[in-house]
């Protein structure tokens, strides 16, 4: 039995359908190296661009705009990188503001300490006058006095040294907190600039 000669038309059907499957295949695997570069780049920090993805993927220059659900993966991965990074530049602010006030607590504190302790020798000074007035005072009470003397000087230096201390700590968070808000903005700003159009 002789096998009929297929009609023109039907050539026709079977080549397309062959230029069909070829093209479908084509694409799966465009797809997958345009996803597989968006993945590298974004592991390896690169910036992901879509002129980048396009040259890493080996695809023409309008791919992504033609394969909307991908072009709107890199979309997503872009986004997130933008949220770590800002995330990671206030968790950096807010760490280093944090180390400041507890430093800031601890001058403080030792301030306050250093003001105790002088109160303390002024009023032994004080009454280490008193006593002397009443009467003859002796070496030693004398040796007393001028060491009361040179304890408040030196915790009167201390005291100037650790309240400029607190005042510069203060100052430098203060600083870090307008460099913490301009980085903020600056990195919503550079997001809404870098927000690809479709």
């Amino acid at each position: 039995m002789t096998a009929t000669k297929p009609t023109r038309t039907e050539i026709l059907v079977g080549g397309r359908m062959k230029a069909i499957d070829r093209n479908r295949v084509r694409s799966g695997q465009a797809q997958r190296r345009v996803e597989a570069a968006i993945v590298e780049m974004e592991r390896s920090g690169r910036p992901l661009t879509n002129t980048a993805i396009h040259a890493l993927a080996d695809v023409h220059e309008n791919w992504l705009y033609e394969h909307k659900d991908v072009k709107a993966y890199a979309d997503r991965v872009r986004a997130q990188i933008r949220r770590d990074r800002i995330t990671a530049a206030a968790t950096g602010q807010t760490e280093v503001a944090e180390q400041l006030k507890t430093e800031n607590a601890q001058l403080l504190a030792r301030n306050k300490n250093l003001v105790n302790q002088l109160r303390v020798v002024q009023q032994a000074l004080a009454q280490a006058r008193l006593d002397q007035m009443d009467a003859t005072v002796t070496s030693a009470e004398l040796d007393r006095v001028g060491a009361m003397q040179d304890r408040i000087s030196d915790l009167e230096s201390a005291n100037r040294k650790l309240t400029l201390e607190r005042n510069t700590a203060v100052i430098e968070a203060r600083r870090l907190k307008r460099d913490l808000s301009a980085t903020e903005a600056a990195l919503a700003s550079a997001e809404r600039r870098s927000v690809p159009t479709s």
